[in-house]
């Protein structure tokens, strides 16, 4: 089967993670400390501002990162990037928005029609 590894094995590397105030960041910290593994103990190796720039810093060896499936598909199938599942998953519940509006027209609706039914499928994927 797919390897897992315990969420707190994240402490045993150089870690790689977005800016303080990410929301991503945050839910990381927080799935952390509800495995009873605090802040503190993370090894913090850099804060980058983009995702991209996290994707070259883990291709390059510099640490790990804890990142959306969705988001490195391109370097899995390259052979660039490996995913190991997390237990716990992470799970982070995304909204899509839009603005509101008075008249929607009918690919809108179609479109939120999709996109209700892709996430509903998806839901249970974990982040990590």
């Amino acid at each position: 089967g797919e390897e897992t590894v315990p969420i707190s094995r994240i402490c045993d590397y150089p870690f790689i993670c977005r800016e303080e105030g990410s929301g991503t960041r945050e839910v990381i910290l927080e799935s952390l400390q509800q495995a009873g593994v605090p802040a503190s103990a993370m090894n913090l190796a850099m804060e980058l501002g983009s995702l991209e720039a996290i994707k070259g810093a883990v291709e390059a060896g510099m640490g790990v990162s804890v990142l959306s499936n969705a988001t490195i598909q391109k370097e899995l199938k390259l052979g660039t990037l490996v995913a190991v599942q997390l237990d716990p998953p992470i799970d982070r519940p995304f909204s899509f928005v839009h603005q509101k509006q008075k008249f929607r027209v009918r690919a809108m609706d179609e479109l939120l029609s999709f996109a209700r039914n892709y996430c509903q499928s998806h839901r249970d994927e974990p982040l990590g």
